[in-house]
């Protein structure tokens, strides 16, 4: 199979199966946020982001590690390296999960009474230590798989997890456990998803067919490969749940549900980036390791041209009916996240391009740049949320984190650009920029002129903008129709050949 076919059809794959995921998680903060108090709403995902935020601790930046190592053992056919790999994460990864469960579990009570200032959180953080347990069993097995380059069974994995979260949320909360009912979906979902995909991995790596070799010469490897990944995954945790958990602290359990129903509207923009980060990152690594820079760089310049493109008319959608849309699906007390919803739109917009270099910089083993990188864009959102927080409540935060977002945009393009030759099309993107006001005003000027239910006026005005757009985009030359028509029968040919 061509590296052109596997990036394309491997980030159609996880943008796919992630917008699936997205919204089986945008639906369980709806039926969840229908069904329970705001307070009590703020407070499971504030034990949630809390038990996250730590999980880096048992994560230490193995799965990438993983990721790297069995694409370079895979070209090197070296089957027994990669079962030792595997041996040597699980087994670090068990004990770091052993030991944050226990942790948790202890100081459950303390917490709940200093932190939450809510009795409720003891019990939630207890359940939660048997999730972070069981949820290691899964994860080594869909990383292995992402390893072995079967992207579309790693990609079905988060939805699969989201869409059995929200089925069990649904049936629980019928029976009448309240708080409880999502807590024991999370439970159960990871012993549900290993059963399934541990046979599927066996499919693709006859595990128990090979041989551990040179255990702690492969560990120490993966050991100096993670930890400068650990601390990129440090500083992303740092930037993606600070923001809830000094809210938490300052602010009421209200404002708390409010800001978890904001911040997952606005990063349904980051799955594009992810998606093709994902798919790139076991790439990448290939080509990087047979030094063929010319497809590495045909790759970033076609990033760089289209993700804004495909980005903007969501982004300008979501900004001009944002308030409508919180309303209609969460209800009347979240609309006033909105103000927060439109600065955080403009933040992820950039980001979604920032995890695509960060992957790149990674998989061409540079992930102390990323560290630097995040690690930096950490300090300045915890520092912008101990400021703004406490005055501006879930708008200072959503500040806090865009500025974060832009500064690791503005980074990785510098520091991809040492190893690439390609510009950033910044003529491209101002251009993108104007269209994108321009996308909003056309909103405005056609819901003006319609009469319809306010569903209704927005489909309609959000097609008719976009044809519109579209239009615009082709005459600007913002995007290349006999590029894309040329790539499209490149990737057929290949598919016919293979």
């Amino acid at each position: 199979m061509s590296y052109t076919r596997k990036a394309v059809h491997g980030a159609g794959a996880i943008l796919i199966m992630s917008l699936i995921a997205s919204l089986f998680g945008y639906l369980t903060r709806i039926v969840l946020a229908r069904s329970l108090s705001p307070e009590d709403f703020g407070l499971f995902y504030s034990v949630l982001t809390f038990v996250i935020f730590f999980v880096f601790f048992r994560d230490l930046g193995f799965p990438q590690a993983l990721f790297k190592y069995i694409s370079e053992f895979k070209v090197q056919q070296r089957y027994n390296a990669i079962k030792t790999i595997i041996i040597s994460v699980f087994s670090l990864q068990l004990l770091s999960s052993l030991v944050l469960s226990v942790l948790f579990f202890v100081l459950a009570p303390h917490l709940a009474a200093v932190y939450f200032k809510n009795p409720q959180a003891a019990p939630l953080l207890r359940g939660f230590t048997v999730y972070v347990f069981c949820s290691i069993f899964f994860i080594i097995t869909k990383d292995t798989l992402l390893g072995l380059q079967q992207i579309k069974l790693f990609a079905l994995g988060e939805p699969l997890k989201n869409g059995i979260i929200l089925f069990l949320s649904v049936w629980l909360l019928h029976t009448g456990l309240g708080i409880k009912a999502p807590l024991l979906a999370f439970v159960l979902v990871m012993p549900i998803l290993f059963i399934i995909f541990f046979p599927l991995l066996l499919r693709h790596f006859p595990f128990f067919q090979h041989q551990v070799e040179q255990f702690w010469p492969i560990s120490k490897q993966a050991l100096w490969f993670a930890a400068p990944v650990f601390a990129t995954a440090m500083g992303s945790k740092v930037i993606g749940y600070i923001d809830t958990l000094i809210l938490t602290y300052f602010r009421s359990l209200t404002e708390v549900g409010i800001y978890n129903v904001v911040l997952p509207s606005a990063l349904v923009l980051l799955y594009l980036g992810t998606a093709i980060g994902s798919a790139a990152f076991p790439l990448v690594s290939e080509l990087w390791v047979k030094k063929d820079l010319k497809k590495l760089e045909e790759g970033l310049r076609l990033t760089y041209r289209y993700i804004f493109v495909l980005s903007i008319p969501f982004l300008a959608s979501t900004f001009y009916f944002g308030q409508f849309i919180l309303i209609e699906f969460f209800g009347q007390p979240y609309g006033i996240g909105a103000t927060a919803l439109k600065i955080l739109l403009f933040g992820v917009l950039g980001y979604s391009l920032a995890v695509i270099n960060h992957n790149i910089l990674s998989a061409i083993g540079k992930p102390k740049i990323v560290t630097v990188i995040v690690f930096i864009s950490a300090i300045l959102n915890a520092g912008f949320n101990l400021m703004l927080i406490p005055r501006f409540g879930i708008n200072g935060a959503a500040v806090s984190t865009t500025i974060s977002y832009l500064f690791a945009l503005a980074a990785s393009l510098y520091a991809t650009k040492k190893y690439f030759k390609n510009t950033p099309p910044y003529l491209d993107w101002m251009k993108l920029g104007v269209l994108a006001v321009l996308f909003v005003f056309l909103l405005a000027g056609i819901t003006l002129l319609l009469h319809f239910p306010p569903w209704i006026e927005l489909i309609i005005s959000v097609l008719c903008a976009s044809i519109i757009y579209l239009g615009l985009v082709i005459a600007l030359h913002l995007i290349n129709i006999i590029e894309i028509k040329r790539y499209y029968h490149l990737i057929r040919w290949k598919e016919q050949k293979s």
